[in-house]
């Protein structure tokens, strides 16, 4: 006989069943407005900025760009991310693939997704390696991934020299090494695209050399220099940007290019390590937190203004896809005259609070921000005033061709607005 109390066990456990999952989904859909509500903001997660809100005139790219705003926007986006990684690891053993570098995630030094025929390989954002290092996972899916063949990059890169010759300008091109390029030896014996991205990096740096009349900035011989005299300086285990130390070599070679004579009257002091959180760390759910030290570069007599207002090095904004314009004077130290203009990535953005007190007239902005409606025009009024350009950008993107001032249209306009008002020996201004 069933017992009177059988039916009452039974829909408290069919209760159980329905309010667990009723939890749990009012967790995901309002759990974010609460959080909202209560003060909680996105915050940028994996080495790239935040998704901008799409224009109304971006046609079919309208809702997938809305999407992507609406991913980056939305309030504990990192804690989810965090559980996503503890997860997988306790029941995999290995942290969460987020597709290829075309995913709807994104990935900082490879591009937008528009255009992109993924190979099909599941690349992770994070390659894990031997002794905690991590490396960031576009080192392999940008280069295997391309959105241009290494004849249309060099030939954008070629143009760019032209006209910047033809103009009476200075044009350096600096490419700032993968980690993976310094530091392979703590890469897994396997990993996604670890063939392709040799065979492509080793194609792109034969055809970088090969560029005519190009002014190249090496950057592998220094570092590597650096991280002999000082090993486990240049690189972090959980981070895909160098550090302080990498950005005082990375000042020391454009300096040395333009004029070295300014180094004569620099020093570069060492400071007391900061505890700072890993990027590559952060993308696997764990702050990662390293003591690392901060560099300076001691100018004396420089002070530096933006718009008008005397600031502090420490207190140079981050390269953005807006121009913006830094001043320098100085009572003592000398300063590099020409007004230059620097197309940068986050790897200058790391180095700019040592690289800005060099300048009189500086003015830098995002090499991918020619994918922002009208900033190409703007650009090109900027560079018609400048008289040198500094063009750096990251090998895994310089190799995938994953960069917007790279795309032919936005060389050209480049390239015009340099011919277009020669400075120097080209004919003055």
């Amino acid at each position: 006989m069933t017992s009177p109390s059988t039916p009452t066990r039974r829909s408290r456990r069919g209760a159980k069943l329905i309010v667990f999952p009723l939890i749990a989904g009012l967790l995901m859909f309002f759990g974010p407005s609460v959080a909202y509500a209560f003060g909680a903001r996105a915050e940028a997660i994996d080495n790239r900025s935040l998704a901008a809100f799409p224009q109304f005139d971006d046609g079919w790219d309208y809702l997938p760009k809305l999407q992507a705003w609406a991913i980056d926007h939305l309030p504990l986006r990192g804690q989810a991310v965090q559980a996503d990684t503890a997860l997988s690891q306790s029941i995999f053993a290995e942290a969460p693939s987020y597709g290829g570098a075309s995913s709807s995630v994104g990935v900082a030094g490879v591009g937008t997704d528009a255009g992109k025929k993924p190979d099909g390989i599941d690349y992770p954002q994070v390659i894990q390696g031997s002794n905690d290092w991590l490396y960031f996972g576009a080192d392999a899916a940008a280069p295997c991934q391309p959105e241009e063949s290494i004849d249309e990059v060099a030939d954008g890169l070629q143009t760019l020299t032209d006209a910047a010759a033809e103009s009476g300008r200075t044009l350096l091109i600096v490419v700032a090494p993968d980690k993976s390029t310094i530091h392979p030896e703590f890469l897994p014996d396997q990993f996604a695209g670890k063939d392709c991205m040799a065979a492509r990096k080793a194609e792109f740096n034969k055809a970088l050399s090969g560029l005519s009349g190009a002014n190249v900035v090496d950057l592998v011989t220094p570092l590597k220099a650096y991280e002999q005299e000082h090993p486990g300086s240049v690189w972090r285990s959980n981070d895909t940007h160098w550090t302080p130390q990498g950005a005082e070599v990375f000042t020391k070679a454009v300096v040395s290019a333009l004029e070295p004579s300014l180094l004569d009257s620099t020093s570069f002091e060492l400071g007391s390590p900061v505890s700072s959180p890993g990027d590559l760390a952060r993308l696997l759910g764990t702050d990662g937190f390293q003591d690392i030290p901060p560099v300076t570069a001691v100018r004396p007599g420089v002070t530096l203004s933006l718009n008008g207002t005397t600031i502090d090095p420490s207190d140079v904004p981050p390269v953005g896809y807006s121009p913006i314009e830094l001043r320098a004077s100085s009572t003592s130290s000398p300063l590099y005259e020409p007004t230059t203009v620097l197309l940068g990535d986050s790897f200058f953005d790391a180095s700019r609070t040592q690289f800005a007190p060099f300048f009189s007239d500086l003015w830098y902005v995002h090499n991918m921000s020619g994918d922002i409606p009208g900033a190409t025009d703007t650009l090109s009024g900027v560079l018609k005033d400048a008289d040198t350009v500094v063009y750096e950008i990251v090998e895994r993107s310089a190799a995938g061709g994953a960069i917007s001032y790279q795309d032919p249209a936005n060389v050209k306009a480049l390239a015009e607005a340099m011919r277009s008002q020669p400075v120097g020996g080209a004919g003055g201004r």
